[in-house]
């Protein structure tokens, strides 16, 4: 009978050990695919952080690329307007954007005529039509900026565009600064 319940105790021990080494060989298996999966998801982190940022500075080049473009614009206006200087004066506009009742501070000057620019650009692209290029926003826009929205529009009734003499003096100014 001693014999009996030493080969038992062998066997549950066996068994015991057996099944610690399965244990043992399972834990081993879900940490490699731990590790692994770790490992996927730092690659795949980095891999998405280089995406991302690539997307961000094509995104900053494109505001600075529309900066640009704007201050160009800008400029050529002022060049059109007053020809740069700051004390030009004609018809009750003032300074280097001939804005109406406008500073002669040129600071003051070009950021009002920036500001108003800026929102007639912005009202033109709202207003346009599915078939308007950025040219015919810009040239509706600075029609507008010469002869008020309202005089924009009937310039449009009266020749079937807002393509003006001083819309392409500006653009014509602004392409060449490219």
């Amino acid at each position: 009978m001693h014999h009996k319940i030493k080969n038992i105790i062998f066997g549950i021990t066996a068994f015991m050990l057996l099944l610690f080494v399965s244990i043992f060989i399972d834990n081993m298996k879900s940490q490699d695919a731990l590790r692994l999966d770790i490992n996927y998801l730092e690659a795949e982190n980095k891999r998405l952080k280089a995406e991302r940022d690539a997307v961000y500075e094509e995104l900053e080049n494109k505001d600075k690329d529309k900066l640009k473009l704007f201050e160009d614009l800008v400029i050529s206006v002022i060049e059109v307007e007053s020809g740069g200087n700051p004390n030009a004066e004609n018809e009750g506009c003032n300074g280097l954007m001939q804005i109406k009742g406008g500073s002669f501070n040129p600071n003051e000057n070009v950021e009002a005529g920036s500001k108003i620019l800026a929102t007639l650009i912005a009202k033109s692209v709202n207003e346009a039509d599915a078939e308007a290029t950025a040219e015919d926003i810009l040239h509706r826009s600075l029609t507008a900026y010469n002869r008020g929205w309202a005089g924009a529009n009937r310039y449009k009734a009266a020749t079937g565009t807002f393509t003006s003499g001083y819309s392409n003096k500006i653009l014509d100014r602004l392409w060449n600064k490219k």
